[in-house]
């Protein structure tokens, strides 16, 4: 289901993406 373009979701998108890209990193981080 693609939800329409929002600026408020695209915004949470980002942040969501940010996080998990920064729990990548810390995880990558650690042995």
């Amino acid at each position: 289901m693609p939800a329409p373009p929002n600026r408020r979701q695209k915004r949470i998108h980002e942040i969501r993406y940010q996080k998990g890209r920064r729990l990548i990193d810390s995880l990558k981080g650690t042995p």
